[in-house]
């Protein structure tokens, strides 16, 4: 989570004695990437790095990021259109933190394989082609709206299976 350095830093004075040498930007992402440069160029010059070398490291991780996304569109695209070849799909809807920690989701995915279910994430979902404007003033919190849109793919779905992992 962002949260965790300015979480930890209050619960310890050991780790609040090093909260200079943290690197703690503060990105706000909700659909745009508002301060995502001068947040980077923080951490940079913190490493002792210029802005333009920020700029380029910063693209760079954009274009993995976009060619990572397509991968996952695609993977998702795959699946969806062959969903009989999997046995009994089951999304894992939850946040991605959750669900990719391994720790808190005590090896989820392989038990839904060994009782004959296909594990689908949550991000592979098309989420953004769902509209959900009838329930989305209900909640300002992105994880809601992927939980809503989630919960339409599912329902109007034959044979697609869910299980909420909090």
């Amino acid at each position: 989570s962002q949260n965790m350095p300015f979480a930890a830093a209050s619960t310890s004075t050991e780790i609040s004695g090093a909260v200079d040498k943290m690197l703690r930007p503060a990105i706000h992402l909700h659909g745009q990437w508002f301060n995502l440069d001068d947040e980077m160029t923080k951490v940079a010059k913190k490493l002792g790095r210029t802005k333009k070398e920020a700029n380029k490291a910063l693209r760079a991780g954009l274009r993995a990021l976009c060619r990572f996304e397509k991968k996952l569109k695609d993977r998702s695209r795959e699946i969806f259109s062959n969903l009989e070849r999997y046995g009994i799909p089951v999304v894992v809807v939850g946040r991605s933190y959750t669900l990719g920690d391994p720790a808190i989701s005590v090896g989820l995915p392989g038990m839904i394989r060994e009782a004959g279910g296909f594990p689908i994430p949550l991000d592979f979902l098309p989420l953004d082609e769902v509209d959900i404007t009838d329930v989305q003033n209900l909640a300002n919190w992105n994880d809601y709206h992927k939980v809503m849109r989630a919960a339409e793919i599912i329902r109007t779905s034959p044979g697609l299976n869910s299980l909420f992992f909090s």
